[in-house]
C-alpha cells in the first residue's frame, strides 16, 4: 500500500478520488497557532477576537470529509480548545477582578468600622491616609497624635464627628451591613469605592456611605484607605440660586 501523501487542494473542497490519500488542511494549523496567539488576550480584552477567529478556522477544518482523515484536524481541535480556554479567561478576568476587589473594598470597610467603635481613633485615622503618608509602624501613634498642637486639633475633630461619634455609640458588636452594591469606577487611573453601610438595629438613619480609594504601592500592591465618611443622604445637597 502507498504511504498516506497529503494533497494541498483539499482545502479548495476537493479531496479527490483516491481513498488512500490524506488531504492536508492547513486552516486546522492556523487554527492552532491563532489558538496559542489567544493567549494575547489576558493582555487586553480587545484581543478576544484573536479566538475568535481561532474557532472560526478550527471548525471550517473540522468540516466533513471522507476516505482518511486529513492532516490538521488533530492541531484544529487543539487550536478549538486553546482558544476556548484563553478567550474565557480574557472574557471573565475584568468580572472576577471586579468582584475581588469589591469584595476587598467591603472588607476593609467593616474593619474601619471596627476599629472606630473599638475607640482606637489613631489607627482609624491611620487607615484614611494612603500607604505613602501613614506613620512608621515602629513609631507610637498615642505619642505622635497627642504630641504638635495641629496633630492633637486633627485627633480631637475626627473623634468628635458625628460620623464617629455615630459608630462608637453602637459599639463593635453592631451588625452592619451593606445597604446598596458595592460601586466601582476607575478616575485619574485610580481606582475607587463607594459604599453604603447600615445598622439594622438602628432604623434607616443610621446609614453612613464611604468611598474608598485603591492604590498600588511601590512593590505592586494594592493598598485600599479611607478616603471619605459622613452619614447617608438620599439626595445631593444643592446651593440655592443666587438672584
Amino acid at each position: 500500500m502507498d504511504p498516506l501523501i497529503p494533497k494541498m487542494n483539499a482545502e479548495a473542497g476537493y479531496e479527490g478520488d483516491e481513498s488512500d490519500v490524506a488531504p492536508l488542511r492547513i486552516s486546522g494549523y492556523f487554527c492552532l497557532i491563532l489558538g496559542a496567539l489567544s493567549c494575547l488576550g489576558l493582555i487586553g480584552q480587545p484581543l478576544i477576537t484573536i479566538s475568535f477567529l481561532s474557532v472560526f478556522l478550527g471548525f471550517f477544518a473540522l468540516r466533513k470529509f471522507s476516505g482518511p482523515e486529513p492532516l490538521g484536524i488533530k492541531p484544529a481541535k487543539l487550536g478549538i480548545c486553546l482558544a476556548i480556554g484563553f478567550g474565557s479567561c480574557s472574557f471573565f478576568m475584568p468580572w472576577f477582578k471586579t468582584m475581588m476587589l469589591a469584595q476587598q473594598a467591603e472588607k476593609f470597610a467593616l474593619i474601619y468600622i471596627d476599629v472606630v467603635a473599638m475607640g482606637e481613633t489613631e489607627f482609624a485615622m491611620e487607615l484614611q491616609k494612603d500607604y505613602v503618608n501613614r506613620m512608621d509602624p515602629t513609631m507610637s501613634l498615642e505619642e505622635h497624635y497627642q504630641g504638635a498642637e495641629q496633630a492633637r486639633e486633627n485627633y480631637e475633630q475626627f473623634k468628635g464627628s458625628g460620623v464617629n461619634e455615630s459608630i462608637r455609640k453602637r459599639g463593635p458588636g453592631a451588625e452592619w451591613v451593606f445597604d446598596k452594591p458595592t460601586r466601582l469606577y476607575t478616575r485619574y487611573k485610580n481606582q475607587h469605592a463607594e459604599l453604603v453601610l447600615m445598622d439594622p438595629s438602628g432604623g434607616s438613619d443610621t446609614k453612613i456611605s464611604m468611598t474608598l480609594d485603591y492604590i498600588v504601592d511601590s512593590k505592586g500592591q494594592g493598598q485600599w484607605h479611607v478616603s471619605n465618611v459622613q452619614s447617608y443622604r438620599t439626595k445631593r445637597l444643592v446651593a440655592p440660586n443666587v438672584l
